[in-house]
């Protein structure tokens, strides 16, 4: 079976969508899938779609899903889609995504609290879905022996801009007095210089050997976005055994983290104080989750959409 992976151009920004994505690829050719990746959606020459089975693309509302779907259902190729759903008209209007998820054959889903989200916009057939959650390296689990180079400290992993949060997380660190490091891309200039003024150093993104000393380190993890699906830093941070301050617009509420509001400053100082160098046993609950167990998912649902075809 061949099968063609779609998605956003990888330099667009630096996000766990594609860690996800070329995971999933690199356990499935192991299982003898041939995968193919390809950055935006349009495949040239578009002649070649002939060659696949299945056209998987990852990221539902946007604009190269749009590509990808059109271009499989002009070829009577079977459309696949990893949602990872934004809930937002603004780069593929609603009527639009209607259409697509109409003309698509599964679609996969982290867990139940993304697919609710879909149902809030779209009519979602229940015989789509599909809930495949993210899976876990096990290099996050290893032990760490190396020097604390930061002292105490808070701790966000992601962008840098105001859908994740950190300025507010700045500012209750402040308010509590304590040290908030921030590791990730500057999307945003003026966000990420007005987070810096509240108090918080901004690293740029890191290597997960130079990542995972952070986790370990940390005397908490905070994610105080928006909304979040499955957060791929947030399991890394739980695999270190390090406490979990999470927003409670994720639509993955592992146990024993402490949930926040979104810009609700005395939320996360609440939530903060209550993880803030707790000691916790994370590592065993994520555990569970692993890449070889997401492809086999997947080879399982290719077989059945396509059962003529020799893996």
């Amino acid at each position: 079976m061949k099968v063609l992976f779609t998605n956003r151009p990888k330099d667009v920004w630096i996000g766990g969508d594609y860690v996800q994505m070329e995971r999933t690829a690199e356990e499935l050719i192991k299982l003898g899938v041939d995968v193919e990746i390809i950055e935006g959606g349009l495949l040239r020459p578009a002649i070649r779609i002939r060659e696949f089975d299945i056209v998987h693309n990852f990221n539902f509302s946007m604009e190269w899903a749009v590509y990808s779907c059109w271009m499989s259902n002009l070829h009577n190729k079977p459309w696949v889609s990893s949602m990872i759903y934004a809930e937002t008209g603004e780069f593929v209007d609603y009527k639009k995504q209607q259409v697509m998820l109409d003309n698509c054959s599964a679609a996969i889903f982290l867990n139940q609290g993304e697919i609710d989200r879909v149902k809030r916009q779209l009519n979602l057939k229940d015989e789509i879905a599909h809930i495949i959650p993210n899976g876990i390296d096990d290099f996050w689990f290893k032990s760490v022996r190396s020097k604390n180079n930061y002292g105490d400290y808070v701790l966000s992993v992601g962008r840098i801009e105001r859908f994740k949060g950190q300025l507010a997380v700045a500012k209750a660190c402040k308010q509590l007095g304590l040290k908030y490091i921030c590791v990730g891309e500057r999307l945003y200039e003026d966000y990420a210089k007005e987070v810096e003024a509240h108090g918080a150093i901004i690293l740029p993104p890191m290597g997960r050997e130079e990542l995972i000393k952070m986790y370990k380190h940390a005397k908490v993890m905070v994610l105080a976005s928006r909304a979040e699906l499955m957060s791929l830093a947030v399991m890394e941070a739980m695999a270190q055994d390090c406490p979990v301050v999470l927003t409670d617009h994720s639509e993955w509420k592992p146990d024993d983290v402490s949930l926040c509001e979104f810009e609700n400053i005395t939320s996360i100082k609440k939530a903060i104080k209550k993880e803030y160098g707790k000691e916790v046993n994370h590592s065993k609950e994520i555990k569970k989750y692993r890449w070889e167990e997401v492809a086999k998912s997947l080879k399982k649902l290719y077989e059945n959409i396509c059962p003529d075809t020799n893996i």
